[in-house]
């Protein structure tokens, strides 16, 4: 369910996020420590479920793990996830279903992050296949183009005239 270690990077947020209305709130309630907890939420979220959700009973392992006093995290995760503490708020900071606790702020963000690379992985095959194409019209026998397996075999080729003498070893292929 984890990330595999091979994505391991930053997630955007407001660079004003501490002095949004509703964080203040966890502050006046919870302190700094609240805070702290709730981007400790945020990192889980985003670097170990693959689908940016949470499973309630998740909890008590992360307050185990970062030794945070038992039921502290959960009281904070269910105070930011009622919206009776955030009157006049459209969107909560986390929010709780069906035994999932996930952030619909981190969810969007992570949409157009996929989206975007989704697109830029597209683009670079389709920049490679043209390319590709076009260099099979203009293959006029030389090496520049030619597939790895056949540069290997000519370079290695003890008769060939085109071998680097450059170690001093003529014709010796150190493969």
């Amino acid at each position: 369910m984890g990330n595999n270690g091979s994505e391991k990077q930053g997630f955007l947020h407001d660079y004003d996020a501490s002095s949004d209305p509703k964080m203040v709130r966890v502050r006046m309630k919870f302190g700094w420590e609240g805070v702290g907890l709730y981007w400790l939420v945020i990192e889980r979220l985003r670097g170990t479920y693959h689908d940016h959700r949470m499973p309630e009973t998740d909890v008590e392992t992360i307050e185990y793990d970062f030794r945070i006093d038992s039921g502290k995290l959960k009281k904070l995760l269910d105070y930011i996830s009622d919206k009776k503490n955030f009157p006049g708020c459209e969107n909560l900071m986390i929010e709780k279903a069906n035994g999932f606790y996930f952030s619909p702020s981190l969810l969007r963000r992570m949409d157009r992050y996929y989206n975007k690379r989704e697109h830029q992985s597209r683009a670079g095959k389709k920049a490679a296949q043209a390319r590709w194409e076009n260099n099979d019209d203009k293959n006029d026998g030389g090496d520049k183009w030619q597939p790895h397996a056949t540069r290997i075999s000519t370079a290695c080729d003890p008769h060939n005239s085109r071998i680097s003498t450059a170690s001093g070893k003529n014709g010796v292929c150190m493969g």
